[in-house]
């Protein structure tokens, strides 16, 4: 079952929060998208595969479509909750500046995830696709089944980092059956970012997807070792304070619950 949370709507881009309370399942009816945009994950871990391929779906990815795409949904683990930011075909052709769309998955910094939760208007939401588009994978030129395997193995990374952060390099590279040599650079290529700086910031996004707790509860939720250990991350890779974050968050959310929703 889809829960749908509306918190922005122009003619050109709409926002909305979506939560997913499937039970652990194989893979479900095809779905067709009904607007182009960026979806974020928020929680939880699933697949998705469509003719673009198959891939995981975990906080720290983002990925598009395209209006009348079909694709299919599994959630192994159960739900999950995403943000989807849809825009009108025109505004996703000017973003991309050019019509091919990216393949596979898009990872995304912490700075963007709370930018996420904070948004406030067409031109946040803007600011943000530009953010995450303009940092899109490249072509490689290597044989199709050698970029599906790399593909494929990163993938499987970040599906196990996702269900366990703690994961270390020797236990990931025996849970996904890669070196960590190989695995190391293989995630760098595909992911952007090194297996510690992505392990970093997943915990961060499992803190910031449950600020409304007490901090000490948040920190150890999040895989942190204490309070102290969650505010040193979010300072490092965010400039701010936990309980700034909260502040920062919870603002968001109060104003746009008072500010009536804009109508196409």
């Amino acid at each position: 079952m889809l829960d749908f949370q509306p918190r922005l709507n122009t003619p050109d881009v709409r926002v909305w929060d979506v939560a997913c309370s499937h039970p652990p399942a194989a893979w479900a009816q095809t779905e067709v998208a009904t607007r182009s945009g960026l979806v974020f994950a928020r929680s939880g871990v699933f697949r998705r595969r469509g003719r673009h391929g198959e891939d995981v779906i975990e906080p720290g990815v983002a990925y598009v479509q395209r209006a009348g795409e079909e694709d299919e949904f599994a959630h192994p683990y159960g739900g999950d909750a995403c943000t989807s930011i849809g825009v009108s075909d025109e505004l996703l052709t000017s973003l991309l500046r050019e019509p091919r769309l990216p393949a596979g998955v898009i990872a995304t910094t912490a700075r963007e995830d709370l930018s996420l939760r904070t948004l406030r208007s067409e031109d946040d939401a803007v600011a943000l696709l530009v953010s995450v588009l303009s940092r899109r994978m490249p072509a490689r030129l290597a044989r199709p089944s050698t970029a599906a395997a790399r593909r494929s193995l990163a993938a499987d990374a970040r599906e196990a980092l996702a269900i366990d952060p703690s994961l270390g390099l020797l236990e990931l590279g025996r849970l996904v059956g890669s070196s960590p040599h190989h695995l190391s650079r293989v995630f760098r290529d595909e992911v952007g970012v090194s297996i510690s700086r992505y392990r970093r910031e997943l915990r961060l996004r499992r803190a910031l997807e449950g600020l409304d707790g007490s901090l000490a509860r948040v920190a150890a939720d999040a895989g942190f070792s204490d309070h102290a250990h969650l505010s040193r991350e979010a300072r490092a890779l965010l400039g701010v304070t936990p309980s700034e974050l909260r502040r920062e968050v919870a603002g968001a959310v109060q104003q746009a619950g008072k500010r009536p929703l804009q109508n196409a």
